[in-house]
């Protein structure tokens, strides 16, 4: 914005008057300039405003991001509480919690072949196509005459055939290797893992002649007593909610246990307190700023704000019907303190766990109901880009930061103009005076001879 008080290029020196006319001006100019110091001490506190909102609002997607993880595997996860040596474990989310043995028969392997020797990794292939046949998959891929074995693996490579290829030169002579992306195999053949053929049709180079040098071989462990086969060592799909990783075959049964992980439970919880504390003091010292000074800039007056600390204290009491013993907050030990922050009472929270870990889980989970699902629902009423209450404010605000700048572009242009009247003003009654005293200047000196002559 143009500053009020510019100084002109030219301004009347007050030499003929006797009067310091700049100062006069400067003056009467800031007095006509208040209105924009009003106007700039608004778009202070306008910005200030402005700012708070974004940083609310920035604070209510971190609230829903913990509650959301809250909401997914609650202050009470499920781990696997063994360990492993054949195998290891992750639990997720749909876990449950039990003990289960497990064994390791055998690891999934990928169907591996190899070529004839070739005298040199640059050796030429005779022109013709590949048919592969990969686990039921179909591909030919064309070679052009005379290729280079390395060429060749590359063509392969890029084939999308399923199929990794290489060359391995032991130093005298130069191999085709071909490995099947995935283990293991589908059906009853290992076979299918990876058939190969090449029918010739150029005339420069060998044709190259795979046979298998390493069968497919699927994973197979049991999980007490239950024969399980996969293509992969990675299982996800034998135990709901648990991921098996296969390390080593032929050992003996093992024990998996799966359980509450009651130990971390405050320390899951304590993500969503301090999302929700952060917006508590916020808010909190918005509304009630220290002093009647200290309000410029605030959002002390603000219907939205107090709506945020309403809603949000209205999730703190709510209740989720059916979950046992702990249908709310309260029954976690969760307390409202007078600055409306939460605070836990170890000792509740601890006995509500080793209780009923379901129950406290689905206070954060349950559809509609659940704490998630609650707080998901406040965020977006107040931040959703077109129609969230913050949103509209803050774009309100922005409008009239804009409107007020427009007004305060006018008004100095009037300043300035008003200040250009004055400088003109002043200038023409220089101009007048030294006029009238250089025609005084003149009839003395007139009135002087006169009587010098007489």
């Amino acid at each position: 914005m143009p500053t009020t008080t510019a100084t002109a290029l030219f301004t009347s020196s007050g030499l003929s008057s006797g009067l310091d006319t700049n100062a006069i001006v400067d003056a009467l100019a800031r007095v006509e300039a208040l209105p924009i110091d009003g106007i700039k001490a608004t778009e202070t506190a306008m910005k200030s405003q402005i700012s708070t909102l974004g940083t609310l609002a920035s604070k209510l997607a971190a609230l829903q991001t913990a509650a959301k993880n809250l909401g997914t595997s609650g202050p009470v996860a499920i781990t696997v509480q063994s360990s492993n040596t054949s195998f290891s474990a992750v639990a997720a989310t749909g876990a449950l919690a039990g003990a289960y043995d497990v064994q390791v028969q055998s690891l999934a392997a990928a169907a591996k072949g190899r070529s004839q020797a070739y005298g040199a990794v640059d050796a030429p292939v005779i022109g013709g196509a590949f048919h592969f046949s990969i686990n039921g998959k179909s591909t030919d891929l064309t070679i052009p005459d005379g290729a280079k074995l390395n060429d060749v693996a590359a063509l392969i490579n890029g084939s999308g055939a399923g199929v990794n290829a290489g060359v391995i030169f032991d130093g005298t002579s130069a191999y085709l290797t071909l490995t099947n992306a995935a283990t293991g195999y589908v059906g009853s053949s290992p076979s299918a893992a990876l058939g190969v053929t090449y029918t010739a049709t150029g005339t420069t180079g060998t044709a190259p002649a795979v046979t298998t040098t390493q069968a497919a071989t699927n994973a197979a462990f049991t999980i007490d007593g239950l024969s399980i086969t996969r293509q992969s060592n990675t299982i996800n799909d034998a135990l709901k909610g648990v991921t098996f990783t296969l390390g080593k075959s032929g050992g003996a049964s093992e024990s998996l246990a799966i359980g509450n992980d009651l130990a971390n439970a405050q320390g899951r919880l304590e993500g969503f307190l301090g999302a929700y504390n952060d917006i508590a003091s916020m808010v909190n010292a918005q509304l009630t700023p220290s002093s009647v000074g200290s309000r410029s800039g605030t959002l002390a007056s603000d219907e939205s704000l107090r709506e945020v600390q309403q809603r949000l204290q209205d999730i703190v009491a709510s209740s989720v019907s059916g979950s046992g013993g702990v249908r709310s907050l309260a029954d976690l030990g969760l307390h409202t303190q007078k600055d409306g922050t939460l605070t836990v009472d170890a000792a509740t929270f601890n006995a509500a766990v080793a209780r009923d870990p379901t129950a406290v889980n689905a206070l954060f989970s349950a559809p509609t109901t659940g704490i998630s699902a609650l707080v998901a629902a406040t965020v977006k009423d107040e931040t959703d880009p077109v129609s969230g209450l913050l949103t509209v404010e803050s774009t309100g605000l922005t409008d009239r930061l804009k409107t007020l700048g427009d007004e305060a572009t006018r008004l100095q242009e009037h300043v300035d103009s008003y200040r250009q009247t004055l400088l003109d003003q002043f200038t023409a009654m220089e101009t007048l005076l030294s006029s009238l005293k250089n025609t005084s200047n003149y009839l003395t000196q007139l009135s002087n001879q006169a009587t010098s002559n007489k």
